[in-house]
């Protein structure tokens, strides 16, 4: 699967997921909405497959990171085109942080969602972000790494 594919599949993913997750918010009674505020068994393991759910696309992006880190070489890991891949793993993952966090107050605003799970929620943000960070680091880490190359080649 070339790259750009799996961007585009990770974003309709998570279009598609945080849709159903709405719909199926809306579209239960009110009771039930009111018994998932409580702190039961239940109620928690929905909420957290549901966000787990959602979050597959961090999951997909992290998974890249680390697929691209190791199937390069030590030596070919600062190519400028591992660069790109990176600062685009990164504009996506905060495209997916802001997607996520949109939709997580959604729910929480819909259904009175408890504060446990909201924070596993927000866990999850976090996570993203951080990968986010790295993929952002790393790009900048390595093109910086390449324009010394450059210079040092213009040099001798």
């Amino acid at each position: 699967m070339k790259r750009k594919e799996f961007y585009l599949i990770s974003q309709i993913l998570a279009v598609v997921l945080i849709l159903i997750g709405i719909v199926l918010v809306n579209e239960m009674p009110k009771q039930i909405r009111i018994q998932m505020t409580d702190l039961d068994t239940n109620s928690i393991k929905i909420w957290v497959g549901i966000i787990y759910l959602t979050a597959a696309t961090y999951f997909l992006s992290v998974y890249e990171l680390v697929r691209i880190i190791l199937r390069t070489k030590a030596t070919e890991i600062t190519n400028i085109e591992n660069a790109k891949h990176f600062k685009r793993i990164a504009y996506y993952a905060l495209i997916n942080a802001i997607i996520y966090i949109v939709m997580l107050l959604i729910f929480t605003l819909s259904s009175n969602l408890s504060s446990f799970v909201f924070l596993i929620g927000f866990s999850i943000v976090v996570v993203g972000l951080g990968a986010s960070a790295i993929c952002t680091v790393c790009s900048y880490l390595i093109q910086k790494n390449y324009k010394l190359e450059e210079e040092s080649r213009l040099v001798i």
